[in-house]
């Protein structure tokens, strides 16, 4: 069983929210790969891509010091150090997935999954 993390607006919007990633006992932590955020419906000032940790976890902290906040698919709030905390943690575990890419020791895929 996983867990899936999104961002998501403070307040009423159209926007849906952006998929992070997702968490399952005893597997690293997958990021969702995204190559054109525009297409996903998200025009940024700043990001147009997420393909990497480090493109994820400069968009995650300048979000979540905005108001935007992570939440997991069962809508706990989660910090942003927490989350961080959590991925970190999740690094020790195993990845035998096929679809999955490789990017500097984290795991991320370019398509949407549950």
């Amino acid at each position: 069983m996983g867990t899936n993390y999104y961002l998501v607006k403070d307040s009423a919007t159209v926007r849906p929210p952006l998929h992070i990633g997702k968490a399952s006992f005893g597997w690293k932590f997958i990021f969702r790969l995204y190559e054109d955020l525009e297409l996903e419906g998200y025009e940024e000032e700043y990001f147009n891509s997420i393909t990497n940790i480090e493109e994820w976890k400069s968009f995650l902290e300048y979000k979540t010091n905005g108001n935007y906040q992570i939440m997991t698919e069962h809508d706990k709030q989660v910090s942003f150090d927490d989350f961080w905390n959590m991925v970190e943690e999740k690094q020790k575990e195993k990845c035998d997935d096929e679809y999955i890419i490789h990017l500097c020791g984290y795991d991320f895929r370019n398509a949407e999954f549950s």
